[in-house]
């Protein structure tokens, strides 16, 4: 069976719990980000998932992780990146069950992956699927290194109104 390679973008879901109100906790962080929701959903399904990004070494960034590998997502491409945050996605729900998402994500570990992340990625890529978002800041070496890969597949599968 072929892995499924999942490069870039995974965060830190900050999403409502109860009514918005000043001065009171009501949000509750989720581990998140399309890439890593794939990856997780594959491994979930029985595929194999390997997910190739930035993390912080921040609590949040250690949570991912440790999602990550409870899900038998396979890791070892993924790096933790130093003085660098965990993205946030600040979620506001709306009546009707819409979304807004408000990121953080300037200077984040996810978006910090680097180009020698890739060179180390043995030969046995090349029996692997590859995709990524169309928007994520890494999806450049997913380009430039996408002979690694015998299936490069480019989409995002989150679906925003704005």
């Amino acid at each position: 069976m072929k892995h499924i390679i999942n490069l870039g973008e995974i965060l830190i879901d900050v999403i409502p719990t109860t009514q918005v109100r000043l001065g009171e906790a009501c949000y509750t962080p989720y581990p998140g980000g399309a890439i890593a929701n794939v990856a997780v959903a594959i491994a979930r399904l029985g595929g194999l998932a390997r997910f190739i990004g930035g993390v912080s070494e921040d609590e949040f960034g250690q949570l991912l992780v440790q999602v990550l590998v409870d899900n038998h997502v396979d890791t070892r491409y993924v790096r933790v990146v130093k003085e660098a945050p965990t993205a946030i996605a600040l979620v506001s729900l709306y009546a009707g069950g819409q979304r807004h998402f408000t990121f953080f994500r300037q200077g984040t570990a996810d978006t910090q992956l680097q180009a020698e992340y890739l060179t180390g990625v043995p030969g046995t890529m090349q029996q692997s699927v590859m995709w990524e978002e169309s928007y994520s800041p890494p999806n450049r070496l997913g380009r430039q290194h996408s002979r690694l890969w015998t299936i490069h597949a480019r989409l995002d599968p989150s679906c925003r109104s704005t």
